[in-house]
């Protein structure tokens, strides 16, 4: 199981990678994109040079608390 999780996670952000902006915010910085199979999330921000990954957060748990 948490291989699954682990390899999960990667192709989610591998895709942030390859297409940053395809994700919606969720307030006017953050972007989330949603790991499949688990109940997780990525959010980060996106900059000219950089996208800045600031979470893997549990969707079940209290919004904001990353």
């Amino acid at each position: 199981m948490g291989l699954r999780y682990v390899e999960s996670v990667e192709r989610g952000i591998a895709a942030v990678i390859d297409n940053p902006t395809t994700w919606n915010f969720t307030n006017p910085q953050v972007r989330q994109n949603l790991v499949r199979i688990f109940p997780y999330a990525i959010l980060y921000t996106v900059d000219p040079d950089i996208i800045l990954i600031l979470a893997v957060m549990h969707c079940g748990r209290k919004p904001g608390y990353w």
